[in-house]
C-alpha cells in the first residue's frame, strides 16, 4: 500500500489489487470535490473504490462532492461533523455506508440512498438536523432487507424526515 496525494486528494493505493481509497489528508478538504472514477500513479491506474475511514472529518468547509460509480464503500466517520456539505449524490454501486459516516452533516437537507446498499452502520446519518428527505431507490420489500442497527434504528436520530421515500410508498423512520 501507497499513500499519494493526486490533483488535491489523496489516497491508498494497492497495489495487488489496482485500487484507490479516498483517505484524509492533512489540512482536510474544502469546496466542491469532484472524485474521479480512475487515477494514475507511476503510469498504473487505480479504480477508486471507497471512501476511507473519516477521510473528510471535521472538513467544516466541505459544501458538496461528487462521487464516481467506482465508489461501493463509505467508511466509518467519513464525513461526519462535515457541517457545510449540502450535497452529496451516492453512486448506484455504494454497498455499505459504515457508521457515522455523515453524523453531524448539519446542512445536508436530502439524501437519496441507492438500491444497491445493503448495510447502514449506527449513526450513519443522525444529527443531520437538516435532512427532511430520504429517498430509496428500491421498494419498501427490499428497504426492509437491508441491514441496518439494530440498536432501535439508531442509524437514524436526531433529524427532520419521519419517513423513507421508497419506489412504491413511504416507510416509517
Amino acid at each position: 500500500m501507497v499513500e499519494k496525494t493526486i490533483k488535491g486528494i489523496k489516497y491508498r493505493l494497492d497495489e495487488e489489487t489496482q485500487a484507490a481509497e479516498v483517505i484524509a489528508k492533512r489540512n482536510g478538504y474544502e469546496g466542491d470535490i469532484i472524485i474521479p472514477e480512475t487515477v494514475v500513479s507511476n503510469r498504473a491506474s487505480y479504480l477508486v473504490t471507497s471512501i476511507g475511514k473519516n477521510a473528510f472529518f471535521d472538513c467544516k468547509s466541505l459544501t458538496s462532492i461528487t462521487l464516481p460509480d467506482s465508489i461501493k464503500s463509505i467508511g466509518f466517520g467519513a464525513f461526519m461533523s462535515c457541517e457545510s456539505l449540502s450535497k452529496i449524490t451516492l453512486p448506484d454501486n455504494v454497498k455499505s455506508i459504515e457508521s457515522n459516516a455523515f453524523y453531524r452533516c448539519e446542512s445536508l437537507t436530502e439524501i437519496t440512498i441507492p438500491n444497491s446498499v445493503k448495510s447502514l452502520g449506527h449513526n450513519a446519518f443522525s444529527n443531520c438536523i437538516s435532512l427532511e428527505t430520504i429517498t430509496y431507490n428500491g421498494t419498501r420489500d427490499k428497504w426492509k432487507k437491508v441491514k441496518k442497527d439494530t440498536l432501535s434504528d439508531k442509524w437514524i436520530t436526531g433529524i427532520l424526515a419521519k419517513f423513507v421515500q421508497c419506489t412504491d410508498g413511504l416507510v416509517k423512520i
